[in-house]
């Protein structure tokens, strides 16, 4: 049996990282020098090229069976790191994909069902000023149908800028943010600090779980509560967090819902990751931190 081997004698280095070819002849370890020290590599292959090598401490290799295990070890380590950068990618292009469409539905909204109930409202004042004199009774009920339609395309506004906000690419995720809280049907405060402008697919994966937190305040935290949402970035990570004061409750015994998994995924698509912390009487607070590059102003 090979006894563990301390980090600083054996290293597996994948193509991708230091840009070396580790191309030669399979699985026989090659002698190299650096460091001031002998070494010994072996390549790991997929069906094409050497995709990683294994770097060790020749005495390492005094056991016959090393090589062979080490080497094993090292295919399945390097063909786990092909799976998920190939999830990671896939799961990127999905929600670019997403995104996308979401503009289309709401372009298509905007320009179609919300004009044609603007018009009809227009058409709705006409009527109203034409029977008003003979026929106030019916022009009430006119009163009545325009303010119902009103609200329908406040509806459809909203939804519209919940499918794409449009502000997210003007101001930023604080403006953007500060916009969704004052639609909000709870008390909401933003709060941001050293927040720049991201790429527009991290700022859209923040905004968008920001938006689904708030909206599920909106729903279930009941009279009295309020939301507070916080931005902020240090060490080259975004943070962010949506905390309401309702009565909370208790993750494990519930469900993942597929909001819950749709506000993951995003953040995930990104690098990120999110945390749902909650309890009995205690509220709820969505939480996520995302590596993020600045944009160059």
């Amino acid at each position: 049996m090979v006894d563990p081997a301390p980090e600083e004698n054996l290293r597996l280095v994948r193509s991708d990282e230091d840009g070396a070819d580790h191309t030669h002849d399979g699985k026989t370890p090659q002698a190299l020098s650096f460091g001031g020290k002998r070494w010994q590599l072996i390549a790991v292959d997929d069906a094409d090229d050497a995709v990683a090598a294994v770097v060790f401490d020749p005495d390492l290799a005094a056991d016959n069976g090393f090589s062979r295990i080490v080497t094993a070890a090292a295919e399945m380590a390097s063909e786990r790191h092909r799976i998920e950068a190939e999830l990671h990618s896939s799961r990127r292009r999905a929600i670019a994909a997403a995104d996308r469409e979401r503009q289309r539905i709401e372009r298509t909204l905007h320009d179609g069902a919300q004009q044609m109930l603007v018009a009809l409202r227009v058409k709705l004042g006409e009527a109203h000023d034409a029977i008003l004199d003979e026929c106030p009774h019916g022009a009430r009920m006119l009163d009545d149908l325009d303010a119902d339609l009103e609200a329908a395309i406040d509806d459809l506004r909203l939804l519209a800028h919940g499918l794409h906000p449009h502000l997210l690419g003007d101001v930023g995720l604080p403006g953007a943010l500060r916009a969704e809280a004052r639609r909000a049907t709870v008390p909401t405060t933003v709060s941001a600090k050293r927040i720049a402008r991201y790429p527009a697919e991290l700022e859209a994966a923040v905004h968008y779980c920001c938006h689904e937190a708030v909206q599920n305040a909106c729903r279930y935290a009941g009279d009295g509560a309020s939301v507070a949402i916080r931005l902020w970035s240090e060490d080259c990570v975004l943070r962010f967090e949506v905390a309401d004061t309702g009565p909370g409750f208790d993750p494990s015994a519930l469900f993942p819902g597929i909001g819950l998994q749709n506000m993951r995924d995003r953040i995930a698509a990104v690098g990120g990751i999110l945390w749902i912390d909650s309890f009995p009487g205690r509220g709820t607070t969505v939480s996520g931190a995302v590596p993020a590059r600045e944009l160059v102003p």
